[in-house]
């Protein structure tokens, strides 16, 4: 069938796998995307109908057009108020999306500028960003960032008023931090890298590093092809593995599972998905963590330079040797501090703080942080934008006039 706006369809494991079981949907079309896909598939943008037969969440949803089946009938809508159990479970969800996504970022940037200070904090002064931080920041538009930078070769989208956002406003994302050669040389090549056509040849840690937000994204058909595709953009191979790892990581943390859940489950899923899978990325780590946890000599083997996968397998030997909420500093202390550090840091940053919240990163040291602000917005309007919608839809106004301005998503 060729859906249209305002069909009523079951989505289930026909449609994509990852609505089987119970995680199928009853889902109102507000508008079909045109944008090209693989045959078959299409991006469809609606509302998921509850049991009440109330649209209760918008999402975005990619799907093969022959698994799509209509709904004959829709629940009947019940006009009763909401029951405050009701209410509570949702103002419960979305307290743990802005937990986890305030925790993640803030941890990702907090993990960025110990490893630049490479375990040697200072008792006083600011925690300075890295470009790793920076294009976490923008984390697909990476070409916002490099004509912020300056860097020549970089045409703009737009004669004027480019680059545009409030991202373009922060004084601190134009400074240079750090060189990232292989994502410029990408941005340069006026070429986006696909999983099918990756450009360059880079499998460094900023593949990865700057994809890890991704797993935030848990409205995505899947957070790894996600992940794997903003990697993708700049780099390739082994770099493009670990985003897909590491993003997974980040959404089954999401999901409420432990650590130590979250990298079974990534190890064990991931098998037979790629050349470098869960069990060759992620498991010598976890054996090292198991067996010699805490190790400067283990992570100097692991993490011991400047790739992708170093930086991943590094990452999670310190998240899983040091995994309760009351050991991050020490634990980003200890990744700084070793082999090539900043990015270990940086990683196992991001995994603590999505799995134990903000609440829970060094007050002392957040309080010090540089993009402290900008990333604690950047996390709170990510879960904004799915909850309220407040770009509006075809189902109201936007909540928000003046957010295109601020995300002008092109």
């Amino acid at each position: 069938m060729r859906p249209q706006p305002g069909d009523l369809l079951r989505i289930d494991g026909r449609a994509s796998v990852q609505f089987t079981d119970d995680r199928a949907l009853t889902f109102r079309i507000v508008s079909v995307c045109d944008r090209p896909t693989y045959a078959g598939w299409v991006w469809l943008t609606g509302y998921v109908i509850n049991r009440r037969g109330q649209a209760a969440t918008k999402r975005e949803v990619y799907v093969q057009l022959a698994g799509l089946r209509p709904v004959t009938s829709a629940p009947a809508p019940v006009r009763a108020r909401v029951a405050r159990p009701m209410l509570r479970d949702m103002i419960r969800v979305t307290a743990e999306q802005l937990a986890t996504a305030r925790g993640c970022v803030l941890g990702l940037m907090l993990g960025d500028a110990i490893g630049a200070a490479r375990g040697n904090v200072p008792a006083t002064g600011t925690l300075r960003a890295t470009s790793a931080g920076q294009l976490a920041c923008f984390t697909v538009d990476g070409l916002r960032w490099a004509a912020m930078q300056g860097i020549s070769g970089i045409e703009p989208w737009s004669q004027e008023d480019w680059p545009d956002g409030w991202l373009a406003t922060v004084p601190v994302l134009a400074e240079r931090r750090g060189s990232a050669p292989a994502t410029v040389a990408a941005l340069k090549g006026k070429i986006a890298g696909t999983l099918d056509k990756p450009v360059g040849a880079s499998i460094g840690a900023h593949g990865l590093t700057r994809s890890l937000p991704a797993g935030l994204c848990d409205w995505w058909p899947s957070s790894e092809n996600f992940g794997a595709e903003i990697s993708a953009l700049t780099h390739t191979g082994a770099a493009v593995d670990a985003a897909a790892l590491g993003s997974t990581l980040i959404r089954l943390l999401g999901e409420g599972k432990s650590l130590a859940e979250a990298m079974e489950r990534a190890r064990r899923d991931s098998l037979g998905r790629s050349v470098h899978t869960g069990d060759s990325l992620l498991g010598p780590a976890l054996e090292a963590a198991r067996s010699k946890p805490r190790q400067a000599v283990e992570l100097a083997r692991l993490a011991g330079d400047a790739k992708a996968t170093s930086a991943l397998a590094g990452g999670v030997y310190v998240a899983m040797s040091f995994a309760m909420r009351y050991e991050i500093r020490d634990a980003l202390t200890f990744a700084a501090s070793v082999g090539d550090g900043g990015h270990a840091a940086t990683v196992a940053g991001a995994l603590l703080g999505a799995a134990h919240g903000p609440d829970a990163l060094p007050v002392d040291w957040l309080s010090r942080l540089e993009l402290v602000w900008v990333a604690d917005t950047l996390a709170r309007d990510l879960v904004r934008e799915v909850t309220e919608g407040p770009s509006g839809s075809g189902y109201g106004d936007a909540t928000d006039a003046h957010w295109w301005d601020r995300y002008p998503g092109w």
